[in-house]
């Protein structure tokens, strides 16, 4: 599965990085990208790559906007405004009501 690479990051000077395994982890890595039709284990590696870092950032996104909903929510538990007008006009209402019945 080739992950669609954001156009912005692809962007600028190329760089390089190097990375160290045994030979028994490069031969798996190898087969497993010949597997998956990759040109190359370079490429295998840096979609992998890319895509784990896509599922991560995804993730604490999640994370993020569930502290920022959780954090409004308890924010309106905590600050509750003075009833307006209406609320105190249909209280009332709805307390002579049930002194009616």
């Amino acid at each position: 599965m080739t992950v669609p690479v954001n156009t912005a990051l692809n962007k600028g000077k190329e760089a390089r990085i190097d990375i160290r395994l045994s030979e028994a982890r490069k031969e798996f890595l190898k087969q497993a990208s010949g597997s998956a039709g990759y040109n190359s284990l370079s490429s295998f590696i840096l979609n992998a790559a890319i895509e784990k870092a896509h599922r991560i950032a995804e993730r604490d996104k999640e994370i993020l906007v569930s502290e920022q909903d959780s954090l409004i929510f308890f924010n309106a538990l905590i600050d509750t405004a003075e009833p307006n007008d209406a609320l105190k006009k249909a209280s009332k209402n709805f307390k002579d009501s049930i002194h009616k019945n």
